[in-house]
């Protein structure tokens, strides 16, 4: 498309800025690509890890990608004062002007990117500042409100918020929360190890690759314009539901633990933008949606529920498409079964008033009384005789009492005793089933039994290409270049899509031979 070829050059731009960034930082690529992304789209990132594991040198890194930049850095302490993080209150103003003014140069409001680390233990008057600073970009400096340079904010700690301390507000402000560890891959630790002691890159950063305030401020404008398809908000529905899911069916599920405010979605839903425009897209897609990975968790125990959350809204609609196709299939298998059942369907022709004909069971007519048939059980046999009439040529099936006196003595009546069970429309005796006369009614309810048989084969058949066609585009689905080339996602990322791939791509497979099964029964 027109719009995605005039920004093309962004994705250029911010895939070689990365290469340069990420130099010499072993496994934290992807945190480096997520701290440019939020950057870019003006928002703030929180690292959670151990000292040691790179955190500050992303943060310096990434002052280097603006022509003008600056940074300020701070280790928070409870001891720490406004004056080490806003600057010391100027004297000669307050003596000679009786103003109270910071002099701000050098420190945070001054700064392009801030780091600050374990924030948690700053002091009430510190956090409160800091809101202000993350939500308008503003600083009250004495009478004066300060427009900050400020564009991207890194705070870092290895734990999370203490709750019930009023940090719930300051947590919030951080929409990407990234698990920063040390380095897991024995080949990446040697090259760590090998390298020089110099944490700085080998060479700096082209001039013409640099971000200026224009650019900047022109990109943060595009970013607004790009398109939030129905079926991105979709997706961000089935992800919302899937956690009131989780929530509602775990009993131990804390709500507070998946609780996201609707400021947190709107942001959330920018730096989706965000990542479509630097990826040289003029429309959200799916890839970028696996940001909510990074954006969701309140705790480290949440974060498994998140990703497959997650993972699971991704493949909504072929899930929706196997279950709808199961309860069909249940359907039809309920509906083969009342029609083999003949109880109101087939109907035995009466003779002679009070008798049914059985076919088949001997060379002469044989009938059986129709008050007997309809008290017969169909799981179990009973008694009964089955006797002759040797003036009219004919046979009789009835049911006895075995703890009444039976004799089969006589000279017109040859009796002998049987057991009869009831069967679908016919009377089984001694293990084996003989047809009931039916009337026409009852000859055009098969005609119908056999058309619904030929039915219910079309719409197995139906079903088994939709089910073909359903791996058919999932397999496309995984194929699709955006798990490989949008540059926020990692490696990791793409390994729990692949799996509910799997699962699905099982689940139809499952559906398959189920369907093909019943087919055979047809």
């Amino acid at each position: 498309m027109e719009g995605s070829k005039v920004m093309k050059p962004v994705r250029l731009q911010v895939s070689a800025l990365l290469k340069y960034m990420s130099e010499g930082l072993f496994e934290k690529e992807h945190i480096m690509a997520l701290a440019l992304l939020t950057t870019l789209a003006g928002e703030s990132i929180f690292l959670l890890g151990p000292p040691g594991t790179a955190k500050s040198m992303i943060a310096r890194r990434l002052k280097m990608i603006f022509g003008q930049g600056s940074s300020f850095e701070y280790l928070m302490s409870r001891f720490s004062t406004p004056d080490e993080i806003f600057g010391p209150v100027s004297i000669s103003k307050l003596k000679e002007q009786d103003i109270y003014e910071r002099i701000v140069d050098d420190y945070l409001p001054a700064a392009t990117i801030v780091f600050l680390d374990e924030i948690w233990k700053a002091g009430p008057s510190i956090q409160n500042s800091l809101l202000t600073v993350l939500n308008e970009k503003i600083y009250k400096n004495g009478r004066k409100e300060i427009a900050l340079p400020l564009k991207g904010m890194i705070a870092a700690s290895n734990e999370l918020p203490a709750e019930r301390e009023g940090l719930e507000a300051l947590w919030d402000r951080f929409l990407v929360r990234v698990v920063s560890n040390c380095i897991s891959n024995e080949r990446s630790f040697y090259k760590m190890l090998r390298q020089g002691t110099k944490t700085t890159m080998r060479q700096s950063i082209p001039k013409v690759m640099l971000i200026s305030d224009e650019r900047y401020k022109q990109w943060q404008d595009e970013m607004e314009q790009i398109e939030v398809s129905d079926e991105i908000l979709k997706l961000i529905t089935h992800v919302r539901m899937g956690l009131r899911k989780y929530v509602q069916n775990t009993e131990e599920a804390d709500g507070e633990m998946f609780y996201i405010s609707d400021r947190r979605w709107k942001k959330i839903v920018h730096l989706m933008q965000a990542s479509a425009f630097l990826n040289g897209r003029n429309e959200i897609i799916e890839s970028d949606v696996l940001l909510l990975f990074y954006c969701l968790w309140n705790t480290t125990e949440a974060i498994p529920v998140i990703l497959d959350v997650v993972s699971e809204a991704l493949f909504t609609d072929y899930i929706e498409k196997i279950e709808e196709i199961k309860k069909q299939l249940e359907r039809m298998k309920k509906e083969s079964v009342r029609r083999e059942v003949p109880e109101d369907n087939v109907k035995p022709k009466i003779f002679n008033y009070f008798y049914y004909r059985v076919e088949h069971y001997k060379t002469t007519p044989c009938y059986v009384f129709s008050t007997d048939y309809r008290h017969l059980d169909r799981t179990k046999d009973r008694d009964g005789i089955c006797y002759s009439d040797a003036q009219s040529r004919t046979h009789f099936i009835r049911l006895i009492d075995m703890d009444a006196p039976f004799s089969s003595s006589g000279q017109r009546y040859n009796i002998f005793r049987i057991k009869v069970r009831r069967g679908r429309g016919t009377l089984i005796i001694d293990g084996k089933e003989y047809p009931l006369c039916c009337s026409e009614e009852g000859n055009s309810q098969e005609e119908m039994r056999e058309e619904s048989s030929s039915n219910d084969k079309q719409m197995l058949d139906m079903w088994v290409r939709e089910c073909e066609e359903l791996k058919i585009h999932l397999v496309g689905k995984m194929a699709d270049a955006q798990w490989t080339e949008n540059l926020f996602v990692s490696a990791n990322d793409r390994q729990y899509i692949k799996k509910y791939a799997r699962q699905c791509e099982k689940r139809i497979e499952s559906l398959l031979i189920t369907i093909c099964n019943q087919r055979e029964m047809l």
